[in-house]
């Protein structure tokens, strides 16, 4: 027999963080913060912290629970923009299929907002059940959105276009994840396939008022690389009206190209060649996505590239399979991607590089800021600071603020999702059919 778990009918609690020995919004606030959060929003960010009196007043007019935050570090919670929902994998035969994560996994994984995509396997699963499982997790207190579509094109929908789901399915927020230079996606992806597409999901996020929206494109091991979105972009010009000259020293994409909302990811997990490309792409204007891992290969890239770390976002690839391929396209090696990757990668940052060349919140910005700006969502998430939806990770580290060793798993004691507290402790909210 399950038990039901309480309903987020009632309005979220009133909540003080007191007294942070350090709190990163990703920018350091400095010790002694405290952070006042009222209606699921964060309302006041105070150093110094409130007086005695202040909170006493907290507890008898709003029932404000206080939760002693010294020696901990605050930071926001983190943004995950490439997790495998309804599981992925499938590439060898049914009994392959990645089963779809846990509310708990995520949760303990630091993760307060989700945006979920389909792969390899657009046939067993679809947008319908994407969208489904997506409104599972936001049923259960836990941001989620998704990319309609998968690794063939035209892209899979729910609706019969990509600019429909866009327009009217709340949690869409573009397409993805389409994939080029891999055989498990429409071969050949040419300039031209993701042109269309990048309009179309353009056209879509206008008029659904959603002008972030984006093509989530996976990058595979493929010899082409990313030549297809770099010929997209020049496809799209040659089909514009002439544009006034640019500044000689502005360079970047011009504003008006649709090609722009094209977002790449996995950049950081194939050859070394298709990471300085992605470089060039962010440096440009574009977006990048990199995978986290347990490896350290996502971190030794980002070290190589620490005067760029505004620029890229990390991700999970989370319940999808890391199948490796031999020359005639069979499978040789299976594997399954983790969210305790986004923590490891983070750790292995700190632990590279030392304050002065890599502050804090230049790491912490790959899972907070960075994404949330890539999203649209600059103005509610990735940050601390009033006004932003109140989604928090206190990590409890008595013995210290060593760089490399508070941001662990085993660390996090209090997670905050949309103003719930739902991880204290031991204790973790569960899904519905979790032991």
């Amino acid at each position: 027999m399950t038990e039901i778990a309480p309903s987020n009918i009632c309005a979220p609690p009133v909540l003080v963080l007191r007294g942070a020995t350090r709190v990163y919004a990703p920018r350091d606030l400095g010790p002694d913060t405290d952070i006042l959060v009222l209606g699921g929003r964060i309302h006041a960010v105070r150093s110094p912290p409130y007086s005695a009196n202040e909170l006493a007043a907290f507890q008898a007019l709003l029932g404000a629970e206080i939760i002693d935050c010294a020696g901990c570090i605050i930071t926001p919670g983190f943004i995950d923009v490439h997790v495998h929902i309804t599981g992925g994998g499938g590439e060898l035969g049914p009994q392959s299929r990645v089963p779809p994560p846990t509310l708990s996994g995520i949760i303990r994984a630091g993760v307060t907002t989700v945006v979920g995509c389909l792969g390899t396997d657009t046939v067993s699963r679809d947008p319908a059940h994407l969208v489904t499982a997506a409104n599972a997790l936001r049923n259960d207190g836990i941001a989620c959105f998704v990319w309609t579509g998968g690794y063939p094109l035209p892209a899979a929908n729910l609706t019969g276009s990509v600019e429909r789901d866009l327009a009217f399915v709340d949690p869409v927020v573009g397409v993805g994840e389409v994939a080029v230079s891999d055989v498990r996606g429409s071969v050949p992806v040419t300039g031209t396939d993701l042109a269309r597409v990048g309009t179309a999901c353009r056209v879509g996020g206008m008029l659904a008022g959603k002008p972030a929206a984006k093509v989530h494109v996976h990058v595979g091991a493929g010899a082409q690389g990313m030549k297809p979105l770099w010929d997209a972009v020049e496809i799209v010009r040659g089909n514009l009206p002439p544009q006034p000259p640019k500044e000689p020293d502005t360079g970047g994409f011009d504003p008006a190209v649709p090609a722009t909302c094209l977002y790449p990811t996995h950049v950081s997990s194939r050859d070394p060649q298709v990471f300085l490309d992605a470089l060039k792409w962010a440096v440009a204007g574009g977006f990048i996505d990199c995978t986290a891992d347990d490896n350290s290969v996502t971190a030794s890239f980002l070290v190589a590239a620490k005067l760029f770390l505004s620029r890229p976002r990390l991700s999970s690839d989370a319940y999808g399979s890391f199948p490796v391929l031999d020359a005639a396209g069979r499978v040789v090696k299976y594997g399954v991607g983790k969210q305790t990757t986004l923590m490891s990668t983070l750790c292995a940052l700190l632990a590279a590089l030392d304050d002065r060349e890599l502050p804090v919140e230049r790491v912490l910005a790959l899972l907070t800021r960075n994404p949330a700006a890539a999203m649209g969502w600059e103005k509610e998430r990735g940050e601390i600071r009033p006004g932003c939806i109140a989604d928090l990770l206190v990590f409890r580290v008595p013995g210290g603020t060593n760089r490399e060793r508070w941001m662990r798993p085993e660390a996090l004691d209090i997670v905050i999702a949309q103003g719930r507290i739902v991880k204290r402790g031991e204790w973790i909210k569960k899904g519905m059919f979790e032991e």
